[in-house]
């Protein structure tokens, strides 16, 4: 979510994760490689299955929400 709870369309998301791809963390960005090939499962995911899905830890997740600038999952 947002951090201003504002609608966010997927386009900007997958745009913004692009524009930052190359100062990501290699956990990140796997987990933007992922996001970029399965944006329209993703949002069907709970934050342990997409973990899973990713092979990384649940805060990563929530990290990487945060620095594309939402509060959480």
């Amino acid at each position: 979510m947002p951090s201003k709870h504002l609608p966010v369309k997927t386009g900007k998301v997958l745009d913004m994760m692009g524009s930052m791809q190359e100062s990501m963390t290699p956990s990140a960005r796997r987990i933007a490689d992922y996001v970029n090939r399965h944006a329209e499962d993703v949002t069907k995911l709970s934050i342990a299955e997409l973990s899973q899905q990713v092979s990384v830890g649940e805060a990563t997740i929530i990290r990487f929400c945060r620095m594309l600038g939402f509060k959480g999952f």
